[in-house]
C-alpha cells in the first residue's frame, strides 16, 4: 500500500464522506420516504428500519400511489411501514394544498391507547426530529407537529360518532377487526382533499371479508423468488392458493422447501426476490400480500412451534402464514345446499312455520318444521306476507325486528300470537337454549353465533335426511338462495379480556340465512302457545320500548341527514 492510498482514508476525510453522505440523505429525504425512513425513523426499540432483513418493504415505502391494500402475517413490519408513509407525507406533502392531517384507525380504543403509549410514544422519543416535531408526547389520540401537521388516532368499536374533521390521509390497521360502519363514514373525509391518500393493512381473516375483498381491487403484487437449485420462481402462500404453504413449509425437517424441487430455501434467495403483480390491470391500487416466509423471525421452526401450541389451525393460518382461513367444520358451501323434487309453493294445506328478514327485499323461508322447506320467496311488499300467513297456512312466523319495526307490529296486531319480532339481543349461555321468548311480549331474543351454528348444521345435513332441504327452484333464485345461504363466514376472534370466541362474519347478502334461522326458531318455539300476560306493567313495558325504538330511528335518521 502507497502513502496516497493510506491517506486518502484519514479519519478526517472519513468524516468528510460521512458528512456528504448524510447531507445527500437528507436532501434525498424531502422525496423519497425510504431515504427519510433510513434517516428519522426508530423502532421503539430504539432500532433502525432494517431493509436487509425486510427487503420487501423497500418498495412498499416508496411506492407512491394514493392507496394501498397490504394483507400480512403478524410481525412483518406493516404497521411501522405504514406510520412512515404517513409521517413522510404529512412532513413533505407533494401538492400545497394538501391537507396536513391523518387519521390512524385501530378497531378499539383499548388498541389505541396501548399502541400510542406503549409503541408510538418510543418511537417518537427514538427520533431526534419526530421529538423535536411532536409537541405532547403523553396524549394517546392526538400528536401534533409544530410545523402544521396532525395525526388522530382512534377506535372504530366505540360509541362516539366517527371525526367529523377533513383530513389528507386515512389509515385503517388491522381491517379486518374494525367495526365496518365506522370505517365508511371516514370514508368521507378525505373527499375535499388535494391529494388523497388511504392505506388499509389487515392480518386476514375469512376470505372475501374486509382487506381480503379490498385486495381484489388493487394490483395484487406477491413476492417471488427463484429457487437456488432448480431456477423455478415460486411464492410462498399466494392469495390465489395456486400452491399451498403446506408444500413449502417442511414440518418434520424444519425447512422452507421449493415448490418443484422440493430442495431447501434459505433467507438470502427469498431476500432477493421481488414484488409481481398479478393483476396489473388494477394498477391505480397498490396491493402487497406479507407472508410468513419473508420476516426473519418467521423461521420454520418457529413455525413449527407455533402450529403445535394452536389451540385453532385458522388462526394461525391468518396470523402466522398470512392468508385467510375459517374452520371447516361449521362453513357451508354451495355443493351441501339440498333441494327436493316439490315445487316453491305459496299454498299449503298443513301446518307451517315460517322465518323473515328485512333487506331491500324481504326474505321469507317456510316449513314444516321437519326438515322440508316448502317456500323460499323474496317478497317486495308486506302484503305478500301478510297474504303468504293465510295461503301457506302459517301457524307461527318469526321475524326480523329491524330496521323497520312498524309492519311486522302490524303484522302481530293481524296474527295475533302467531307472528314473533326476533333481535339478537342474547349475549349469554346459560342452558341449551339457544333463543328464548318473552313470556310479556311477542318477542323473541336470540343468540346469535350459537344459532348460526345450530342451523348451520341443519343446511349442512340436508343431503344426509338429518337436516332441512330446500324446494326445487329455477337456475337463476337457486343461484340468488345458495350465494346467501354461503355469505356468513364462521371466523374466530379474542373479546375484549382475550377469550378467543366464534363469530359469523358476512362477506355478501345473506338475508335468507337469516330468515332460515327465524324459521327455525319459529318451528322449535314451546307449544302450545300460551297468551301473553298483558297486565298494566307489561302494556307500560311495549310502551317504552316502542318509544325507544322510535328514539333510535329518528337519531338514525339524523345521523343519515348529517353526513
Amino acid at each position: 500500500m502507497d502513502s496516497s492510498q493510506g491517506s486518502s482514508k484519514t479519519p478526517q476525510t472519513l468524516l468528510a464522506a460521512w458528512r456528504a453522505s448524510l447531507a445527500f440523505l437528507s436532501e434525498q429525504a424531502k422525496t423519497n420516504p425510504a431515504a427519510w425512513t433510513l434517516l428519522n425513523l426508530r423502532t421503539d426499540r430504539g432500532e433502525f428500519l432494517d431493509f436487509h432483513e425486510r427487503p420487501y418493504l423497500r418498495e412498499i415505502i416508496q411506492d407512491e400511489r394514493p392507496e394501498h391494500v397490504c394483507i400480512a402475517c403478524a410481525q412483518s413490519g406493516k404497521t411501522i411501514t405504514y406510520l412512515a408513509k404517513t409521517w413522510h407525507r404529512l412532513l413533505h406533502p407533494r401538492d400545497p394544498q394538501f391537507t396536513p392531517t391523518a387519521i390512524y384507525t385501530f378497531p378499539t380504543a383499548s388498541d389505541v391507547n396501548e399502541f400510542s403509549k406503549a409503541r408510538l410514544k418510543k418511537m417518537i422519543q427514538a427520533s431526534p426530529l419526530l421529538l423535536e416535531e411532536v409537541a405532547d408526547l403523553d396524549s394517546a389520540e392526538v400528536k401534533q407537529g409544530k410545523s402544521g401537521w396532525t395525526m388522530y388516532l382512534r377506535g372504530t368499536k366505540t360509541e362516539r360518532a366517527a371525526l367529523s374533521i377533513p383530513a389528507g390521509i386515512l389509515v385503517h390497521d388491522e381491517l379486518d377487526r374494525s367495526q365496518p360502519d365506522t370505517l365508511q363514514m371516514y370514508g368521507d373525509r378525505t373527499r375535499d382533499s388535494a391529494d388523497p391518500h388511504l392505506f388499509l393493512f389487515s392480518t386476514p381473516t375469512i376470505p372475501g371479508l374486509g382487506i381480503s375483498a379490498q385486495w381484489e381491487h388493487s394490483d395484487q403484487a406477491e413476492w417471488f423468488w427463484d429457487c437456488p437449485h432448480c431456477g423455478f420462481e415460486q411464492t410462498f402462500a399466494p392469495m390465489d392458493r395456486h400452491s399451498a404453504w403446506r408444500d413449502q413449509l417442511d414440518l418434520d425437517e424444519l425447512e422452507f422447501r421449493c415448490i418443484k424441487c422440493a430442495g431447501p430455501i434459505g433467507r438470502e434467495p427469498v431476500w432477493e426476490g421481488r414484488w409481481v403483480p398479478q393483476r396489473p390491470e388494477n394498477g391505480a391500487i397498490a396491493g402487497y400480500h406479507i407472508t410468513g416466509i419473508m420476516p426473519a423471525r418467521s423461521t420454520p421452526a418457529r413455525l413449527a412451534k407455533e402450529l403445535a401450541r394452536a389451540k385453532f389451525v385458522e388462526l394461525f393460518v391468518q396470523g402466522h402464514i398470512g392468508v385467510p382461513e375459517v374452520s371447516g367444520t361449521s362453513q357451508i358451501t354451495e355443493d351441501l345446499i339440498a333441494t327436493g323434487d316439490w315445487p316453491n309453493t305459496l299454498k299449503s294445506t298443513e301446518p307451517t312455520f315460517a322465518g323473515l328478514d328485512q333487506g331491500r327485499k324481504l326474505d321469507f323461508v317456510c316449513g314444516d318444521g321437519k326438515g322440508k322447506i316448502i317456500a323460499v320467496h323474496r317478497f317486495d311488499d308486506w302484503a305478500q306476507v301478510a297474504s303468504a300467513m293465510e295461503t301457506l297456512n302459517v301457524r307461527v312466523l318469526v321475524g326480523d325486528s329491524q330496521p323497520e319495526p312498524r309492519p311486522l307490529q302490524e303484522l302481530v296486531a293481524r296474527f295475533p300470537r302467531r307472528v314473533y319480532l326476533a333481535d339478537y339481543s342474547k349475549t349469554t349461555l346459560d342452558s341449551a337454549e339457544w333463543f328464548e321468548r318473552d313470556l310479556h311480549a311477542p318477542r323473541v331474543r336470540i343468540h346469535r353465533t350459537a344459532g348460526l351454528d345450530t342451523t348451520a348444521e341443519r343446511i349442512i345435513m340436508g343431503a344426509s335426511g338429518n337436516g332441512d332441504v330446500f324446494p326445487h327452484l329455477p337456475p337463476q333464485e337457486l343461484t340468488v338462495l345458495k350465494a346467501h345461504l354461503c355469505a356468513a363466514k364462521r371466523t374466530l376472534e379474542e373479546d375484549s379480556h382475550g377469550v378467543t370466541r366464534g363469530v359469523w362474519r358476512e362477506v355478501g347478502d345473506d338475508h335468507a340465512r337469516h330468515a332460515h334461522l327465524y324459521y327455525t326458531v319459529a318451528a322449535n318455539m314451546p307449544r302450545p302457545m300460551q297468551p301473553f300476560i298483558r297486565t298494566a306493567q307489561t302494556k307500560q313495558r311495549e310502551q317504552e320500548a316502542a318509544a325507544a325504538e322510535q328514539k333510535e330511528q329518528d337519531a338514525l335518521s339524523e345521523v343519515a341527514d348529517t353526513n
